[in-house]
C-alpha cells in the first residue's frame, strides 16, 4: 500500500506543480489578459523601468524582439525607452501605474521583472550557513508584460511569464522573444 502511495505521489504531484501555459522547456506563460477586438498596434515604444545593471537585460530582450517582429511583423516601427518612474521590481500588475503623454507610438509595451531567486545557494537548517548546493547557477524569475494604448491609458494585453535561465543576460532571450512577437501579432 506504501508502495501505491509514492508512485501515486511521484505522479501526482509534478503535474499539479506547473503553473500556466508551457511555452519551451524553460518558459512558462503564468497570467494573461488581451483586451477583446485586440489589433496589432502599427508603432509601439517599449518601456522598462530605471538605468541601472538590469538595463542591460531589457535592451538585450528588445534587440532580439526587434529582430524577431522585422521577421514577422512587418511595418512595425518601435523604439525602447527606460523610465525612471517605472518600477524596476514588481510583485503584480497592480503595483504599476503610469500615465503617457505626448507618445507619437500607438501603443507602449512595459517591461518589469518580477521576484527572482537562485538555486546557487541554500541556507541549511541545522547549522545556519549558506551551502553551495550545484556547480550551475539556475535563475528563477518573472517577466511582466503590458501593452497599453497611450491616448486612452486602455490596456491592450497583459502577460506573466515565469522563466528559467543559466544567465539573466543571454538565456533564453530568442525564445521569450518569439513568443512576445507571437503575441503582441496577435
Amino acid at each position: 500500500m506504501r508502495y501505491f502511495i509514492i508512485v501515486l505521489l511521484f505522479f501526482v504531484l509534478p503535474a499539479n506543480g506547473q503553473n500556466g501555459k508551457k511555452i519551451t522547456k524553460n518558459i512558462s506563460l503564468v497570467e494573461e489578459y488581451t483586451i477583446d477586438g485586440y489589433k496589432t498596434p502599427k508603432s509601439i515604444l517599449f518601456s522598462s523601468g530605471g538605468d541601472w545593471e538590469i538595463g542591460k537585460y531589457y535592451k538585450i530582450l528588445y534587440k532580439k524582439i526587434k529582430k524577431e517582429y522585422q521577421k514577422n511583423i512587418k511595418g512595425l516601427s518601435s523604439d525602447l525607452v527606460q523610465k525612471a518612474d517605472i518600477p524596476v521590481r514588481i510583485s503584480s500588475f497592480n503595483e504599476l501605474d503610469f500615465k503617457f503623454q505626448d507618445i507619437k507610438q500607438k501603443a507602449v509595451c512595459v517591461f518589469a521583472l518580477g521576484d527572482m531567486e537562485t538555486n546557487y545557494d541554500r541556507i541549511t537548517k541545522k547549522t545556519g550557513k549558506t551551502v553551495f548546493v550545484n556547480k550551475d547557477k539556475i535563475l528563477y524569475y518573472d517577466l511582466y508584460l503590458i501593452l497599453i494604448e497611450p491616448e486612452t491609458n486602455k490596456v491592450l494585453m497583459k502577460r506573466k511569464y515565469s522563466i528559467k535561465a543559466r544567465s539573466m543576460y543571454y538565456s533564453q532571450h530568442k525564445q521569450l522573444a518569439k513568443e512576445i512577437v507571437k503575441e503582441i501579432k496577435g
